[in-house]
């Protein structure tokens, strides 16, 4: 029996949630939850695994592979809700007995925070607990919010502000690419504050050795070992002339784009169309951008609490098609494949993503493998349906 207490028996209330594990299909149901606690002002706690019957806990549904769960949920409430609760939620797996696994997860609002707003398609939604039921929060509900948080957090204001001109700026450099024209994949990872690096010459070595980054000598990367970065306008680039080009500023902001074709592989047999994504550069490519990120940032960015910010972004991709599972999987080859037809560029709403200085440098693939979760996403594919290369537990990309 675990420490936290089983609830059955018990009804949902103010502060308590109880949803089956056929939530795990469609986390936004939980961000909703999750969210509407976090514009309350005592929060609570959601039960994933626990049925239950006019509003009572009946009975336990052991959840299957925990440990992927529960990152799952921790990476789905960070992107989907703003401002990312980083401090505020806590998701845990819990012993129900006889090998029965459930999830715990534990809302406690912080008041300078609020309102929090449920991010879904192109809306924002704001929502609250009241009772056992969630609502949408009215505009004047949402007004006052503002007003308590000027009142509470002016300690903190000017960083939520940052925050957001952090992001604006994003936005621009992300729409700024579309307006290129260009057929491309496109990120960017833009630490919070200036870093103001001063011999941008340091990286040129780097650049051409992927191997000192953690990635592969032969692998789909930003390294180009044949050719030497250029320098100059507080700037460093590598590029290839039919490939990837990278480019590292001396505010520490990194841009990585890939043309289209170079996202295509034709391995031996029939399989692969002439328009279609082959997953191992969609998945490596990104992946060695936070290998380098996390390596630069290791010297350069201090611990100052500020985050990291990065976008993603696949240009005129309307008509390309992406398969599911490992090529190296029978689901490779048997999986329904899917063609992108929802716009003309394929952006990702969740999108910029927030991260921690420590996760950018401890877990940079963990970083790329949020991303690119919401990319599979975009094609109508779950998390389950990323190659196997992806370690669920860990994020850790591992190629053959």
């Amino acid at each position: 029996m675990s420490a936290y207490g089983l609830p059955l028996g018990k009804t949902e209330s103010q502060k308590l949630e109880f949803k089956s594990k056929d939530v795990l299909q469609d986390l936004s149901h939980v961000g909703r939850e999750v969210t509407a606690m976090l514009n309350a002002r005592e929060g609570g706690v959601v039960w994933i695994g626990i049925a239950e019957e006019q509003g009572r806990a009946v009975r336990v549904e052991s959840i299957d592979d925990p440990q992927l769960q529960v990152g799952r949920l921790r990476d789905h409430l960070l992107d989907s809700i703003e401002p990312s609760p980083r401090e505020e939620v806590k998701v845990t797996q819990v012993s129900a007995g006889n090998d029965q696994q459930l999830l715990w997860i534990q809302v406690t609002p912080a008041l300078n925070r609020q309102p929090y707003a449920h991010l879904k398609g192109t809306g924002r939604h704001y929502l609250v607990r009241v009772a056992d039921r969630i609502r949408l929060m009215t505009r004047e509900e949402i007004r006052e919010k503002y007003k308590k948080y000027k009142a509470i957090g002016a300690g903190t204001s000017k960083q939520r502000v940052g925050l957001s001109s952090a992001r604006g700026k994003i936005y621009a450099k992300r729409e700024g690419a579309g307006k290129e024209g260009k057929a491309q994949l496109w990120l960017m990872i833009r630490p919070e504050s200036d870093l103001g690096i001063n011999r941008l010459e340091q990286f040129e070595e780097i650049l051409q050795d992927p191997i000192q980054t953690g990635n592969r000598i032969n692998g789909w990367n930003f390294a180009n070992p044949y050719e030497r970065p250029t320098l100059g306008n507080g700037k460093i680039i590598q590029e290839h002339p039919f490939g990837p080009r990278l480019e590292i500023r001396s505010s520490g902001e990194i841009t990585f784009t890939v043309p289209q074709k170079a996202l295509h592989h034709s391995p031996t047999g029939p399989l692969v169309s002439e328009k279609e994504i082959w997953p191992f550069c969609l998945l490596e490519y990104p992946t060695s951008v936070f290998r380098l990120a996390s390596t630069i940032y290791k010297q350069m960015l201090p611990d100052s609490g500020d985050p990291v910010w990065s976008d993603f972004a696949i240009f005129k991709v309307r008509g390309w098609l992406l398969r599911p599972y490992s090529p190296y999987s029978v689901g490779f080859e048997f999986g329904n494949s899917k063609t992108y037809e929802e716009a003309e560029d394929l952006i990702l709403v969740n999108a910029p993503f927030q991260f921690s200085r420590e996760e950018i440098i401890e877990t940079p693939d963990r970083c790329a493998f949020r991303i690119l979760c919401s990319a599979y996403a975009a094609f109508s594919f779950g998390v389950e349906m990323l190659p196997i290369e992806f370690d669920r537990g860990t994020g850790r990309l591992t190629m053959r």
